[in-house]
């Protein structure tokens, strides 16, 4: 019960690529149990990787906000695990946001 792939158009999706909200996308969903690698969310909207994170069945534990006005309200700072570390479904990240609203 795991995303395994996002496709655009055929094509697979990027992990940081950017697309335009609303776009429809197919979802490849399976199961898999060994451990992956974490995708960066930086730069992201919160809501967008929010979806991304509970689709690869991670939990986020905690949301730190960072004040900076010059940056997009609610986009993802950094995260930990970093991207490109190895987690296991179930596990937990943290995410630093910019200007948090909720």
């Amino acid at each position: 019960n795991t995303v395994l792939e996002i496709k655009l158009n055929g094509s697979v999706i990027s992990s940081g690529e950017k697309i335009k909200k609303g776009t429809s996308l197919d979802l490849i969903i399976g199961t898999q149990t060994d451990k992956f690698p974490i995708p960066d969310f930086a730069g992201m909207e919160l809501e967008d990787a929010e979806i991304l994170i509970f689709g690869l069945n991670l939990e986020i534990s905690k949301i730190h906000p960072v004040q900076d006005d010059n940056k997009l309200v609610n986009s993802i700072q950094r995260q930990l695990p970093l991207p490109g570390d190895t987690v296991r479904h179930g596990d937990q990240i943290e995410l630093w946001v910019y200007n948090l609203r909720r």
